[in-house]
């Protein structure tokens, strides 16, 4: 049984990361994960949660150095639902805002 948020990850992940494509063809069986989430932190040392919240970080860290995109865009183009909630999630993974990360990479 599917559960629904799965369901939302894994669709998440898809619209935002062409990498997805190749791990659900190649390890479908990390994909398959239990109503814990235990199967893929096996497989991958991480949950679900952190490794897609990681992606999109790492993706906002790309486009953030491109200064002619604003960053309310940046957070859109990374999977985040606006500026604020993009914001929050990138000082706790980063230590740092979007802003002063954008800043320190000239």
């Amino acid at each position: 049984m599917i559960l629904h948020w799965r369901v939302w990850a894994s669709s998440s992940f898809l619209r935002h990361y062409d990498e997805a494509q190749t791990l659900l063809k190649s390890q479908p069986q990390t994909c398959a994960i239990g109503a814990d989430g235990g199967q893929f932190k096996v497989s991958t040392g991480t949950t679900l949660f952190r490794f897609i919240l990681e992606r999109r970080i790492g993706r906002a860290k790309e486009l953030l150095l491109d200064r002619e995109i604003p960053i309310a865009e940046v957070a859109l183009r990374a999977g985040f639902a606006d500026q604020s909630h993009f914001t929050v999630n990138f000082r706790k993974l980063t230590g740092t805002t979007p802003a002063r990360f954008r800043a320190d990479s000239t």
